[in-house]
């Protein structure tokens, strides 16, 4: 780390004399809370735009440009952070992220450790549950009603089944959830707890609660009734808040100083959580919240609207760091889960196309057209082409009966498109949210997508840059904690190679649909201010805006691609303070 911080102090004669001399800078109204920041500084203000230093008051950026200018800005009172040959960007923002599913997972018991090893099986994953539950029991018998794992990866071959937990946990309740969140496994006492086994008269879909011959349910659950289920096992406020501010140092750490929250909703993932940490003044990430509107919402008018006074009463407490901008829609499931909709059928099962989640047309527009004239845009989970293809149809028509142009909604994911849809996002300013971290082949996750969908399609996922080209604004997600291997440098890295640095040209997916340095660098900070509505505030170090700054020590647009891995957050600067800085070893 190249970086060294003081606080300006003259002696009082020296200061005095500065005084006298004062410029058009305001020295005879020193403020301490003026910020002055030095190294190479990467505007994206426009692309070769750079700077020396940038000077901050209040929160917000009043100068940007020379070292020897901003010197003038020093005062005994002024904060000088100079960090030296480090670079200094507008700070990083993620346009799809589950904060509140970190803070509901914490006090759980991750698989990851299981899943990082070679040939693990569905007895290590019941090992570890168990080995958890040993240790945890006793001091926390009297309030936990169930034990939960997250973060689960399956390999193709894995079937869950729970006799396999029963073995090992027959006695207590235990959820373990898949990586993508969109599914979880089950023991028979979990089954009995809840009464899932009444539940097939309501989910007969086999990809969703599946089934032995006798109907009785396996214990591996997807979609609808694995999100039914996670909302009858939701933590308290109490034990949900400390998870959130986790949430917010891990993003801090990361260099995130603003992110989209991609679901809330009341009674399970409370954004009244969010609420009270403002209100105390412990919440500083920007976060830009969706409400969901699921299946549970009856289709006609009366109840949505009441669904929409619901999101109304709650964002009566939007605030300078938490508010709710748009509501949330799940179009789908995922590949990995079977559930993805797709236009043509599933490899592996003749005349299967998929979950379609949502189906009526006139419901989702009339969501969009309440939203969109309401300022809110809709922010859709929709990753096969059949998804993507209905959700473009009422969106576009939902915004137009609102009478919006610039509503800015939004798809998410986007595992398969139809080429022929990629221009309907430009020309209906529909903004395409991509993750470059699911682009490579990942062994056993790229065979697995094979499987299901055939190598011609897996090999056209995630497209980026035929977004660019038809002139749709793209932003990036990483879905944290879906994407356990979060970091802006390996986001970066994959963005503009289709690859990861260990899997090197094996990995590449896609290779068209790459994109350049400074396109990758404008999806993680103007794209995501333009999808937020903050492109005047947020995005760009410039005059006026707020002063948000992520700081790295090499230079992402001309550092060997091969070092871009091994990057390193410095600092994270939000509102003109240093939120987390790396710690000199």
């Amino acid at each position: 780390m190249k970086m060294k911080k003081t606080i300006s102090i003259y002696a009082i004669l020296a200061a005095g004399a500065l005084l006298c001399s004062c410029t058009v800078h305001d020295k005879q109204n020193p403020s301490e809370d003026v910020r002055i920041l030095y190294g190479n500084v990467i505007t994206m203000k426009a692309e070769g735009d750079r700077a020396e230093a940038v000077v901050c008051k209040d929160g917000q950026i009043v100068y940007v440009g020379s070292r020897s200018e901003a010197e003038k800005y020093e005062t005994p009172s002024s904060m000088v952070l100079d960090y030296g040959d480090n670079y200094i960007y507008p700070g990083f923002m993620d346009a799809h992220v589950h904060g509140m599913g970190v803070a509901v997972k914490t006090g759980g018991c991750s698989m990851i450790e299981v899943a990082a090893k070679e040939n693990f099986t569905l007895d290590d994953y019941a090992k570890r549950m168990k080995e958890f539950i040993d240790k945890d029991f006793e001091k926390n018998k009297k309030y936990r009603t169930y034990y939960k794992g997250s973060a689960m990866v399956l390999n193709p071959d894995m079937v869950p089944h729970r006799s396999i937990l029963d073995k090992y946990i027959p006695d207590v309740p235990v959820i373990i959830e898949t990586v993508d969140g969109h599914s979880v496994w089950v023991n028979t006492k979990t089954i009995e707890v809840y009464n899932i086994k009444d539940w097939t008269k309501r989910f007969p879909n086999g990809d969703e609660l599946r089934v032995d011959a006798d109907g009785y349910p396996t214990g591996y659950i997807s979609e609808k009734p694995a999100l039914e289920l996670g909302g009858l096992t939701v933590p308290t406020k109490d034990e949900i808040i400390p998870g959130l501010l986790e949430w917010q140092e891990f993003a801090f750490s990361k260099g995130l100083t603003a992110v989209s929250e991609a679901l809330v909703s009341a009674g399970t993932v409370d954004p009244a959580c969010y609420i009270e940490l403002v209100n105390r003044g412990s919440w500083k990430l920007r976060t830009y919240a969706s409400y969901i509107i699921d299946e549970k919402t009856p289709d006609d008018e009366k109840s949505i609207n009441n669904k929409f006074d619901e999101i109304f009463k709650y964002k009566e407490s939007d605030s300078e760091h938490f508010k709710i901008i748009g509501v949330k829609l799940f179009m789908d499931g995922v590949i990995e889960a079977h559930t993805g909709w797709l236009k043509e059928e599933y490899a592996n099962e003749e005349g299967y196309y998929g979950l379609k989640r949502i189906t009526n047309k006139d419901r989702m527009k009339y969501i969009t057209k309440i939203a969109n004239a309401h300022g809110m845009n809709v922010h859709c989970h929709s990753v096969g082409d059949g998804a993507t293809s209905f959700a473009l149809d009422c969106l576009a028509d939902g915004q137009k009966e609102a009478g919006v142009t610039d509503a800015r909604n939004t798809l998410a994911h986007l595992h398969i498109v139809d080429p022929g849809d990629i221009q309907r996002f430009a020309d209906n300013n529909i903004i395409a949210v991509v993750a470059p971290l699911w682009v490579p082949k990942e062994v056993g996750v790229f065979e697995q997508t094979c499987n299901y969908i055939g190598e011609d399609r897996a090999e056209k996922q995630y497209p980026i840059n035929s977004f660019l080209k038809a002139g749709a604004h793209i932003s990036f997600h990483s879905d944290y904690p879906v994407s356990l291997n979060f970091s802006i440098p390996l986001t970066f890295y994959a963005a503009v190679t289709r690859t990861f640095p260990e899997l090197g040209e094996a990995g590449v997916c896609g290779k068209e649909e790459a994109i350049s340095r400074y396109e990758a660098l404008q999806a993680l900070t103007t794209g995501c201010a333009y999808s937020f509505k903050e492109e005047k505030r947020l995005g760009s170090i410039e005059v006026g805006k707020i002063a948000n700054f992520t700081v790295l020590d090499q230079n992402l647009l001309t550092e060997k691609i091969d070092n871009i891995k091994d990057v390193k957050v410095v600092a994270t600067i939000v509102d003109g303070n240093v939120v987390w800085e790396e710690k000199a070893k």
